[in-house]
């Protein structure tokens, strides 16, 4: 099975920390003017990447990057899949993927992507069967003088009422992330806990942060009575009673643990402030006022939540799942 990101960032760090890291842990970003960068690639968006290096975090655009190595076969596969799949080439997207997954059967990155791509194809043939439809309506539009500008504003709508309808969804664009501007009860996202003010991380295994809006609208109206794989950011604001750290854990109700994703709830008391505030066992929690939790020791994050006074805001990453209706 894969090492997760951030287990893997710990152990790479570690051997840094002892001696130069060797090309078995890193991962190489080849640029187009021929230099190199290795490190951890921490997140890969559609436009950039997040390359962890000794000298600390630092942002990559993918226009200045020829191709990306990792260090791990599967991830290699995984890269390629996604670079066919952003050229909607899906079948052979998928057989990259099948290709990961014979390098890492337990890769939980590649079935999800496999399940995605394989919704995808049945989608894409559904869409072949309106495009004709929707070419013989453009003909009709042009004949009758409609500006086919106005065509695509109609369009752009209806996906997002397909959305409203469907999901009870409605969501915006604020500083690169794709956030929830609303939830409409009932729905199958009210169901599923989905609050105005989340920022979505990510739809079935892909990270969207930068993503036009129109695009993550067209992801998220896919095809009816489907399954939407989510993963989101809640901040969650907590007020600690007192300051004593050795006591905070019980006060709030809640108990941390260092997981292999990252800082986890591993537990919460019924009725404790904790839960109360909207925490939930099996959380990620990404960063305390702000103070990313990614390299951080659990001593060092409850001397955050616990060794301040008043109110402490954390950034809560879970997984949701909703179905199309």
């Amino acid at each position: 099975m894969r090492i997760s990101i951030s287990l893997k960032a710990v152990l790479f760090f570690s051997i840094f920390s002892i001696m130069a890291v060797g090309p078995s842990l890193c991962d190489t970003v080849i640029k187009i003017d021929g230099s190199e960068a290795r490190g951890l690639i921490l997140e890969d968006y559609t436009d950039r990447i997040v390359l962890s290096t000794v000298d600390g975090e630092t942002v990559l655009m993918k226009r200045d990057i020829e191709r990306l190595i990792y260090d791990e076969e599967a991830q290699n596969y995984l890269y390629l899949a996604r670079s066919y799949q952003d050229k909607n080439r899906i079948k052979l997207a998928l057989e990259y993927v099948d290709k990961a997954l014979e390098a890492d059967p337990g890769s939980e990155e590649a079935i999800t992507m496999k399940n995605y791509m394989s919704s995808k194809l049945l989608i894409s043939r559904e869409d072949d069967l309106f495009e004709k439809v929707e070419r013989r309506k453009k003909i009709m539009d042009l004949r009758s003088g409609r500006l086919p500008a106005a065509a695509e504003i109609d369009k752009k709508g209806a996906e997002r009422e397909k959305l409203r309808r469907e999901t009870g969804l409605d969501i915006s664009s604020r500083e690169g992330w794709i956030v929830i501007s609303s939830v409409i009860p009932p729905s199958p996202a009210h169901d599923a806990g989905l609050e105005a003010g989340d920022r979505i991380v990510s739809i079935s295994g892909m990270l969207i942060r930068y993503w036009p809006v129109e695009r993550a609208v067209r992801e998220l109206a896919g095809m009816r009575y489907t399954e939407i794989n989510l993963v989101i950011e809640r901040d969650i604001e907590i007020k600690p009673e007192g300051g004593n750290e050795k006591n905070a854990s019980k006060d709030l109700g809640m108990k941390l643990s260092m997981e292999p994703d990252g800082l986890t709830v591993k537990s919460l008391s019924e009725g404790g402030l904790a839960a109360l505030s909207g925490l939930k066992k099996g959380d990620l929690i990404i960063s305390v006022d702000g103070n990313s939790t990614r390299y951080l020791p659990l001593p060092e994050a409850d001397k955050l939540i616990y060794g301040g006074e008043g109110k402490v805001i954390l950034t809560a990453r879970r997984q949701k799942s909703i179905w199309r209706r």
